[in-house]
């Protein structure tokens, strides 16, 4: 009997389901700050709704790739509410292998989220992913930013939504990052000198995917920058970004959607673009050093662009000392709503494969839905034209 007995214990126990995560009950600030200074691989913090007045900080909280640690409100319909201002909200240095979710951050006078190496230019800060957080009322008077991100790896930013994000300041700034990914996000309302989303200080492998930019702020998405050469690590690398994937997204407004700045190479296909007041793209070189490439090898394919016959300089906007003869335009549709005789854009060098003219046929632009109607001859482009 016992010779039976023993092999049932085991496949009972290999196959079990294994509960990593303790729970943690955390329904007050103080709760909060001590559950993250107690965390440990597989916690569970569960937040009330609050609200919960910050700042929150510690350094080193870590989880594993098999047991994170998930800090999480009531649910995306009932979020955990927190604030602070005379500051920032929460600052997490040397974590890893974080996930929080159902988070209305809000009201603050400093960053909304930081995630950062402590300076310790060693990659120490990774693996953080962040879903259904409410960004709003952020700044806006400084340059602060909704999440902060210095010297990390490998994040995930996706259903998010991102409103009145700072002056100067950005939804996203990631600062000397590599491997990450916003998608299924919204952006509205950046204060004036505000950008969407930024990448800069040698950030690389960074991808945006549909995400809806609705007239956030002169700029949405920003390839690049200008950043303190103090700040890259491990060592200058002679760009500010590259390897940058756009796709799949809607561009509503803006001065311009896209800025190119000290840039090595990027794919921006199948987005829309929808009456950009200025220019649909600029190609900038913001640090003009020898030991800088020019803003190069960017990709710009299978895009809808409708724009009206006031933007300028028609619509991209080249500066000195890049290299606009690398960027390749292939299979772009341009419309011009108000004089499609005008709809031709201003281009650095020859498309191949462009649709000059033609309405692309968009279902309801006044309510904001940029689906194709049968019969476009824009089909197979724009934010829904890429294979998912």
């Amino acid at each position: 009997m016992i010779r039976w007995i023993f092999p049932l214990l085991v496949f009972s126990l290999i196959n079990a389901p294994v509960v990593w995560a303790a729970e943690v009950n955390a329904p007050t600030s103080a709760q909060f700050q001590a559950a993250l200074r107690n965390a440990k691989p597989g916690d569970h913090i569960l937040l009330g709704e609050g609200p919960y007045s910050g700042p929150f900080y510690w350094v080193g909280v870590k989880g594993t790739a098999e047991k994170p640690i998930r800090i999480s409100g009531p649910s995306a319909q009932k979020p955990a509410i927190m604030s602070n201002d005379k500051g920032y909200i929460l600052q997490m240095p040397n974590a890893a292998y974080i996930e929080m979710e159902n988070i209305h951050i809000t009201h603050a006078t400093g960053h909304g989220l930081m995630f950062d190496d402590g300076f310790k230019k060693d990659w120490s800060c990774h693996h953080i992913t962040l879903r259904h957080l409410r960004i709003d009322d952020i700044g806006p008077k400084t340059t602060t930013c909704s999440i902060k991100l210095a010297g990390m790896s490998d994040f995930v930013i996706t259903d998010c939504s991102f409103r009145n994000f700072g002056n100067s300041g950005c939804a996203i700034d990631a600062v000397v990052c590599k491997n990450g990914t916003v998608e299924r996000c919204t952006f509205e309302h950046g204060a004036t000198g505000a950008v969407a989303v930024q990448f800069k200080g040698g950030s690389e492998n960074m991808t945006v995917r549909n995400c809806v930019f609705d007239d956030p702020s002169p700029g949405a998405i920003s390839i690049g920058g200008s950043t303190g050469l103090a700040f890259f690590h491990p060592e200058l690398y002679g760009f500010e970004a590259r390897r940058v994937t756009v796709e799949n997204n809607v561009f509503i407004g803006c001065d311009a959607p896209i800025c190119f700045a000290n840039t090595d190479g990027a794919d921006v296909r199948f987005n829309t673009f929808y009456l950009p007041r200025m220019w649909a793209f600029r190609i900038l070189q913001e640090t003009d050093r020898p030991d800088f490439t020019p803003s190069r090898n960017g990709r710009i394919e299978n895009n809808i662009i409708v724009f009206n016959s006031k933007w300028y300089e028609g619509g991209i906007n080249v500066g000195v000392h890049t290299a606009p003869q690398t960027f390749k335009f292939t299979g772009n549709a341009w419309y011009c709503v108000d004089n499609p005789a005008k709809s031709k854009p201003t281009l650095p060098t020859v498309e191949s494969d462009g649709i000059i003219g033609h309405d692309p046929m968009f279902t309801d632009p006044i309510v904001k839905d940029f689906s194709l109607r049968s019969g476009s001859p824009a089909r197979g482009k724009g934010h829904s034209g890429a294979p998912q």
